[in-house]
């Protein structure tokens, strides 16, 4: 069978590459012909990411309009154009069979790149409410896939891409980070990709009502670290990679931003969680999606105090009929899409 070169792209926070990381992980399960190519940002988590996939990756400039006034979007143009036009080259130089993304602006100039050489590409929307990155490519794609009913008859609905390796942790691998508390539950902070300074903050105000009461491990994201004094019962890193699985096994319960990429390894796990969006963002539309089917736990952080977060996660761990009904209904709400969309992308390679 003809090997297909396909080329992801995705980056500036890790929500646009864990999707596409599970088609890569069901595509080498399943041993199809398909040789993967990254294109990404310089400084965000993704090529860490990638490359411990054994992706080759490729940094191409990234322009962000952003919907509010700011001195940044007056380069922005400039550096459409230079993604566009090191795109072109890029594209003639590995002639992918198709460029897959599923959102981010550094995929933008690509995806149009793509359509002038005549290579086809897909989208993929996670969120609710489509991100303005993704309405700039959908014109130009030739197979659109979302997890939530877009309004788009052409856009197919098939849930999300989820990796599977998630499922492979050792809970106690995760524990032997902590010298004490064998018998306390878990609780596990995932701040995204790139981070959540507030949420980092308010973690670790609470640790005083947590102490001697659960086991906390905390993910910061690069440059968000807060330094607390040492404790047995607490653990904090910057990122997790192959750690994360061992990290999800233990948890008991998960407190996360209400990013689509996360939500769905946590759905996909059937982890109860608290989720607390980043306010005034595409993630408030999530959390009111997955609030509707009372499938998580939704805290506003303009409201949100320490003590008040405290009592919430200890009143969560001490009922479990809650957390199973929470991990039940969250997984039944987003199904893993990984497969459908590879049938998909079969049939665009064919065509």
């Amino acid at each position: 069978m003809k090997k297909r070169r396909l080329l992801l792209s995705g980056g500036e926070t890790g929500g646009s590459v864990t999707p596409l990381l599970a088609v890569v992980e069901q595509a080498r399960l399943k041993k199809l012909p398909y040789e993967f190519f990254w294109t990404g940002t310089v400084r965000g988590p993704e090529r860490q990411m990638v490359e411990s996939y054994g992706i080759p990756f490729f940094v191409l400039p990234a322009g962000k309009w952003r919907r509010y006034w700011s001195w940044q979007n007056l380069f922005t143009p400039f550096l459409i154009l230079a993604g566009f036009t090191r795109s072109l080259i890029l594209l003639r130089k590995l002639r992918p069979d198709a460029v897959l993304t599923s959102g981010a602006f550094i995929s933008v100039p690509l995806v149009w790149a793509a359509w002038c050489l005549g290579i086809p590409s897909t989208v993929h929307e996670q969120d609710v409410v489509r991100g303005l990155a993704n309405k700039l490519m959908l014109p130009f794609a030739s197979l659109k896939t979302s997890v939530w009913p877009s309004g788009d008859k052409n856009s197919i609905v098939i849930g999300n891409f989820i990796r599977s390796s998630v499922s492979n942790g050792n809970a106690l691998l995760a524990r032997r980070y902590f010298r004490t508390g064998a018998d306390l539950p878990v609780v596990l902070v995932i701040g995204g990709g790139t981070g959540a300074l507030t949420l980092n903050r308010l973690i670790i105000e609470a640790l005083p009502f947590l102490r001697e009461k659960i086991l906390l491990i905390h993910l910061t994201g690069e440059n968000k670290q807060i330094g607390t004094m040492p404790s047995p019962y607490y653990h904090q890193q910057v990122f997790a990679g192959v750690e994360l699985p061992n990290f999800y096994a233990a948890a008991d319960i998960v407190i996360s931003r209400g990013g689509m990429s996360t939500l769905s390894e946590l759905s996909y796990l059937s982890k109860p969680a608290i989720v607390i969006p980043i306010p005034n963002s595409h993630q408030e539309a999530n959390a009111r999606m997955l609030d509707k089917y009372k499938a998580v736990i939704i805290l506003s952080q303009k409201d949100l105090t320490p003590e008040t977060l405290s009592q919430r996660i200890l009143n969560l761990l001490n009922d479990s009929s809650a957390k199973r009904r929470y991990g039940e209904t969250l997984h039944n709400l987003i199904p893993n899409g990984t497969e459908k969309f590879l049938e998909h992308l079969e049939t665009i390679l064919k065509d």
